[in-house]
């Protein structure tokens, strides 16, 4: 038996719901742990195995059962086969991923599937305007009551459908559009901090002074060959480069010199270097826009062990 496990786009892709095959990697994660743990402990050995698939729109799992009832023997009916078991069993999985804001659909729900095609075909129809005075047939001689009734409804569903699926339609896009206004305005609220962020770096850059590298490349014997110290990116890193060293040990030779006992620059001189290759190094790393996870893979989840049914 195959089941399959998701949420809904907004839970997945919050920031882009309409953005199919991506979806914020903590969140996907979140959910995989949870299906994970509620598979192992509701099913136990009878999942053989579990798949994530990413290659389609949202993010799922397929699971795969072997229905072994109490007795150890095949049988579907007898774990699945009323709709109050399914329903418990849709139940129990909503309540493992509850916790990461996944609620359960409506119990009971009457709604039917219907294909992509013929409902964005019923949305884009002209917009239904019900004129009962005209809609309304005429009354056959001898039609009884009820024989009328049916064919008032006959003809009034089909136009009363597109209706419901025009203002389900746009219900979702008025909310659609809510959430990518909220999402805008977060967006531009970490922009103002990044910026803000970066300006305070670049101010806190200026003030630092590094070591000059020309007094650095000297005490490293490369005199005036300024070819050989002009790549480097400040003075720490040139020290790293020539003596082929460790951070940590460019620092400490920027400060004292071992062979002589000496300070060669001294500590505050050395802690400014330091400090200048700390905040070069972090100032393109925060200019690294966050981006959300696009795969195309399967990946196994559980795998267990070949089953032999006797």
């Amino acid at each position: 038996m195959d089941m399959l496990l998701s949420a809904s786009a907004e839970y997945f892709r919050p920031y882009a719901p309409a953005s199919g095959g991506t979806y914020d990697k903590q969140r996907l994660d979140d959910f995989v742990l949870a299906t994970k743990t509620w598979l192992l402990s509701a099913w136990g050995k009878q999942i053989i195995r579990a798949e994530l698939h990413l290659d389609e729109m949202t993010p799922h799992i397929h699971a795969y059962l072997v229905p072994l009832d109490e007795r150890g023997k095949l049988n579907c009916r007898e774990l699945f086969g009323t709709s109050q078991k399914l329903q418990q069993l849709q139940d129990s999985f909503a309540s493992a991923v509850e916790h990461l804001g996944i609620s359960r659909g409506v119990r009971g729900s009457s709604a039917t599937y219907m294909s992509i095609k013929k409902y964005y075909a019923a949305v884009n129809d002209d917009s239904q305007i019900l004129d009962l005075s005209r809609s309304f047939p005429q009354i056959n001689k001898h039609e009884t009551a009820d024989s009328y009734r049916q064919r008032v409804i006959d003809i009034l569903n089909p136009q009363l459908e597109i209706i419901n699926y025009q203002l389900g339609e746009r219900s979702r896009l008025v909310k659609q559009h809510a959430q990518l206004k909220e999402t805008a305005f977060k967006s531009e609220q970490l922009r103002q901090q990044l910026e803000a962020e970066i300006l305070r770096l670049q101010v806190k850059t200026a003030q630092l002074q590094d070591l000059p590298q020309d007094l650095v490349a000297y005490e490293l014997g490369l005199n005036n060959n300024k070819q050989l110290y002009t790549i480097a990116k400040n003075s720490l890193d040139l020290v790293m480069r020539i003596n082929q060293c460790a951070f940590y040990d460019a620092a400490i030779w920027l400060r004292v010199s071992e062979a002589y006992r000496r300070y060669r620059f001294g500590e505050m001189a050395m802690l400014n270097a330091v400090a200048y290759h700390a905040v070069k190094q972090a100032l393109p790393i925060s200019k690294k826009p966050k981006q959300l996870c696009l795969y195309h893979q399967h990946h196994p989840l559980i795998a267990g062990p070949k089953l032999q049914i006797t």
